[in-house]
């Protein structure tokens, strides 16, 4: 993990990246309306501008930092909890009492299970992953690990407030990445062993 944080320091980003950072210059310059991020077309016509890039650039702007560096800053979150998220979903589920190893063994295998790099965003194969840390999929992973867990914990005893949050961080994975989010929204909305009483 932090390996990966490091990366975000020195980067060597590509693919959709400068899209990222193109759509934070012109939230930058206009919050409330920005224009395109790539064309001379309204802003409205973008599928970058999502909830997790509004963010980036009001962080940034805040911040005084320019768009790449607000990239590398949401990358280091991204990283920290993709792995929150991991640890999260271990601590629900696993039968273990250090389930610590578990989280440790499934982002070691998740990984180097594909050696590949295959350049999707959603990808987090070992040679993929030092590319997308600043990727609204990576933070979607995360939401999605924490879902996850948050799933397991209304398995076990359903509570308001756990399916509030379990809500709210599936409407932030469909808003900020509706790839992961649909199918971590089809996940959680399978009929469950609960029942809400």
């Amino acid at each position: 993990v932090a390996y990966y944080a490091v990366l975000c320091l020195y980067p060597e980003w590509g693919g959709d990246f400068q899209m990222y950072c193109a759509g934070i210059a012109r939230l930058y310059r206009n919050l409330s309306n920005p224009a395109h991020e790539a064309m001379s077309v309204p802003g409205d016509q973008s599928t970058f501008y999502t909830p997790y890039l509004v963010a980036i650039a009001l962080l940034g702007k805040i911040l005084d930092v320019t768009p790449f560096r607000a990239l590398q800053a949401a990358g280091v979150f991204n990283v920290v909890l993709f792995a929150f998220g991991v640890c999260f979903l271990f601590s629900r589920v696993s039968i273990h009492r250090r389930w610590w190893l578990a989280a440790a063994c499934f982002i070691f295998t998740t990984l180097c299970l594909r050696w590949f790099h295959w350049g999707w965003s959603s990808e987090t194969s070992l040679t993929n992953f030092q590319y997308i840390q600043p990727y609204p999929s990576t933070f979607a992973w995360a939401l999605a690990f924490i879902a996850f867990g948050l799933l397991d914990t209304l398995w076990k005893r359903w509570r308001w407030v756990d399916a509030s949050i379990l809500s709210v961080t599936v409407s932030a994975l469909l808003m900020s990445h509706a790839l992961t989010g649909t199918w971590v929204a089809g996940i959680v909305g399978l009929p469950q062993r609960v029942t809400a009483p």
